[in-house]
């Protein structure tokens, strides 16, 4: 399945609050690629084609793009910190 690059690795950094190392940047755009895939099955569980609709909707290019920063920034950052408290 192929999927529309829509979102990229500066439009993930540029929400971080520092410059990404390079390992977190590797991590970074393989979350991408996984994000994007997982949002284009769930589409195509539901008989819809993730590329024809970024296409023929407006709207949903921001809403894709969105929500892969939001999945990926959290991924990043929290990273081996997950359950631990501050």
């Amino acid at each position: 399945m192929a999927v529309i690059e829509i979102v990229t690795i500066d439009d993930i950094s540029s929400v971080f609050p520092r410059v990404l190392m390079d390992d977190e940047t590797d991590l970074a755009e393989a979350l991408i690629d996984q994000s994007l895939e997982l949002i284009a099955m769930e589409f195509a569980r539901r008989n819809r084609n993730l590329d024809h609709e970024l296409d023929t909707s407006p709207w949903l290019k921001a809403a894709v793009k969105q929500a892969v920063r939001v999945m990926v920034s959290r991924a990043v950052l929290i990273g081996e910190s997950v359950g631990q408290a501050g």
